[in-house]
């Protein structure tokens, strides 16, 4: 609908009308005469003047065309298939991957004629309109109704269909989830809710990383259903050999079991089990039978040397600190007990050291610093020789210290950035109980990072009381105060653990004992990737500058257990290398990449599993009630793939599943339209020429 506004009142367009009347007249009266000029003529140039003036005074009124349109949108209906492969284990997937879904087709075409019909495919994540191949390894039905709340939030929903089992394994229980929709969900129940026959593995618990040599646990928990009086085997192999197996007897029908067992750590790198359920008669599936073990072997723990002028808590909650981190090992000294050598750690920590008894020992120590890259943290207290320090280290220099202590509360710096803490362990340096710090005038060194700064009372100061620094690849840190005990006790007190005193000291220790890598040539990838999973790694590569390069080729060859190589090259952009393999089977992986910089080669040489994703076959046994419980509170209902056909009706039938229509109001200046403008044109123009032809100019 169209309409004309302005902004003075409509009756002065009739004194625009008059105005352009009276401007003619004048013009073309009957004293005016043109020799030759037919009548005809001389009315049409006195209508075409009297239109084109008051159509321009008219203008001057500032006239607005007024659009107002009218939509109709069709209710929108969503049909979803589930695509996991619980779907495709069923006794019936050969009807549900063809007649089924010609019937699904069918319901499309049908429902098509009145409503708009999108149709999509779910399981571990969401497609549009693709043919299902039953072959995701997980289902999401969350990921569904998050997709199409966000995509169709302001549309005219008006229902959606879901054909599953009712299974999922991923995200959040999607009965909660359904409620966003506001919409009626319609599903449609696949599979058997009869208990069937089955052994299932359900989980094998283990640690990702042990120690060679060491025992460590593995915890296998089983399901038998339908089996009762039957006996069940277990058995773990390793490289074709079975290094554990047990006879389980079944006691119910609905028979669960936890074994823990002890398994060896041998030799290096990924250890690769294969834990299963030998099959027994009539089970209905043998994939949920077996599930592989990937567990990580570390040769080494980061070594951690203690040294001490005499015994203090302090080096107590320290040691308690890093032995349970399972990748180090503590050694406690007095220095005066030590007789060993400092090499072959990967640091040291030095309670009140040097100090100023035990002289001749610290030097000893002190020459092997020297010529040592060996990583130290400095803990200094009452005992410590601050002339002695001042030497002994790069990261600050104390000057004028009196015999006298402060008590200083720390305080967290915000722009330190060379690892990161969580809120939690930011926000307990204000309530930690204040550290003994000397008296005195600290200078920190160029280069050095101060992580607390003393603050006395409320005010902040700029003097360092937790501080690092790094110096030819040898990393230095001081905690320039003796009571960081009294720091785990406020923890616990304040909050029932110690959680954040462990994490500020855990990343100390982790910071000074990790070495800088300086390689000119370095490759990053996952230790462990999932089944189906691309393979994505990148690489950094640099010059003998330490510049960023990116002009050579890198080829990686990745080898399988088999010995079987694949070739690859790295993909590379303006700043970086990158690697994408679709995915690859399960197992154990090596690789070696390798490039040429100028006339040297350089290797990089690691290696990654594959595990396999098994979750869709821990349950056979289809769930109708949570299917029926979403249709239920959505004003929907469950139907069975042989009532398909009731669903066009069923919907149709919905009164509030209807069009909605939408009005929308476009103003428009009426100068700005293009035929007004050649409109006038035409009219002067042809008054013109007539004027010039029979002699009016």
């Amino acid at each position: 609908m169209i309409s004309l506004v302005t902004e003075y009142p409509i009756w002065l367009s009739i004194l625009c009308i008059a105005l352009g009347v009276l401007y003619a007249y004048l013009l073309y009266g009957k004293q005016v005469s043109y020799e030759g000029l037919p009548k005809g003529f001389k009315y049409f140039m006195t209508a075409g003047r009297a239109v084109v003036v008051s159509i321009i005074s008219f203008l001057l009124l500032s006239p607005l065309i007024k659009t107002v349109l009218r939509t109709v949108e069709k209710p929108l209906v969503v049909i979803a298939q589930d695509n996991s492969s619980s779907i495709g284990s069923l006794k019936d997937s050969a009807f549900l991957k063809n007649e089924f879904q010609q019937q699904l087709k069918a319901l499309k075409d049908e429902l098509s004629d009145k409503y708009e019909v999108r149709t999509y495919l779910f399981g571990s994540d969401i497609r549009e309109e693709r043919s299902p191949d039953f072959g995701d390894k997980a289902s999401n039905m969350e990921v569904l109704f998050e997709e199409l709340e966000n995509r169709y939030a302001n549309r005219n929903l008006g229902a959606v269909i879901i054909s599953s089992d009712g299974l999922y394994n991923e995200g959040e229980n999607p009965l909660y989830e359904s409620n966003a929709l506001k919409c009626p969900v319609y599903t449609v129940a696949l599979g058997d809710t009869t208990v069937r026959k089955d052994l299932i593995l359900s989980r094998v618990n283990h640690n990702k990383t042990v120690y060679s040599g060491n025992s460590f646990p593995l915890e296998i928990v089983m399901q038998a259903r339908m089996f009762k009086g039957k006996t069940a085997k277990l058995m773990v192999e390793h490289n074709n050999n079975t290094v554990y197996e047990q006879n389980i007897e079944i006691l119910s029908s609905g028979f669960s079991k936890s074994i823990p067992l002890q398994l060896k750590a041998e030799g290096t790198g990924t250890l690769h089990y294969i834990v299963k359920l030998l099959p027994l008669e009539d089970e209905i599936s043998l994939v949920n039978n077996v599930q592989h073990v990937f567990i990580d072997v570390i040769t080494n723990r980061q070594k951690v040397l203690i040294l001490a002028d005499a015994p203090h808590p302090d080096i107590s909650a320290l040691r308690q600190t890093i032995e349970k981190n399972e990748s180090y090992e503590a050694e406690f000294s007095l220095i005066g007990d030590w007789s060993k050598t400092i090499a072959g750690y990967n640091l040291l920590i030095l309670h009140q050291l040097p100090s100023s008894t035990n002289n001749n020992a610290w030097q000893k120590i002190m020459n092997e610093l020297q010529k040592s890259d060996v990583s130290r943290l400095f803990v200094c207290g009452n005992n410590t020789n601050f002339n002695a320090f001042n030497s002994a280290q790069k990261v600050m220099g104390i000057s004028g210290v009196r015999p006298k202590f402060n008590e200083v509360i720390p305080a967290y710096n915000k722009e330190f950035a060379l690892f990161n803490l969580s809120e939690d362990a930011k926000k307990a340096f204000a309530y930690f109980s204040p550290l003994q710090v000397p008296f005195g005038n600290i200078q920190i060194s160029n280069g050095a990072t101060v992580f607390c700064n003393q603050k006395l009372g409320v005010v902040t100061t700029d003097q360092a009381v937790i501080a690092f620094n790094e110096l030819n690849g040898v990393k230095e840190g001081i905690i320039l105060g003796e009571g960081i005990w009294r720091w785990k006790l406020s923890n616990y007190q304040q909050v029932q653990n110690h959680d954040a005193f462990e994490e500020i000291f855990g990343k100390i220790i982790q910071y000074l004992s990790v070495k800088t890598d300086k390689r000119l040539f370095r490759v990053n990838y996952q230790n462990t990737y999932k089944e189906g999973d691309n393979i994505e790694m990148d690489a950094v590569l640099y010059n003998d500058s330490y510049e960023p390069i990116v002009d050579p080729d890198i080829r990686i060859n990745i080898m399988n257990e088999a010995g079987k190589s694949f070739g690859y090259q790295f993909s590379k952009n303006e700043s970086a290398y990158f690697l994408n393999i679709p995915g690859l089977p399960i197992g154990n992986y090596r690789f070696e990449a390798s490039t040429k910089v100028g006339n040297k080669t350089l290797k990089e040489n690691g290696s990654f599993t594959v595990k396999q994703v098994n979750i869709e076959a821990l349950n056979t046994t289809a769930d109708h009630q949570l299917l029926n419980a979403i249709a239920q509170k959505t004003g929907g209902k469950m139907v069975f793939p042989q009532q398909l056909n009731q669903l066009a009706a069923l919907i149709q039938n919905k009164e509030e599943i209807v069009p909605v229509s939408y009005t929308e109001e476009k103003l428009q200046d009426l100068v700005n339209l293009k035929w007004v403008f050649f409109l006038l044109i035409s009219l002067l123009t042809a008054e013109w020429f007539l004027r010039k032809r029979f002699g009016g100019y």
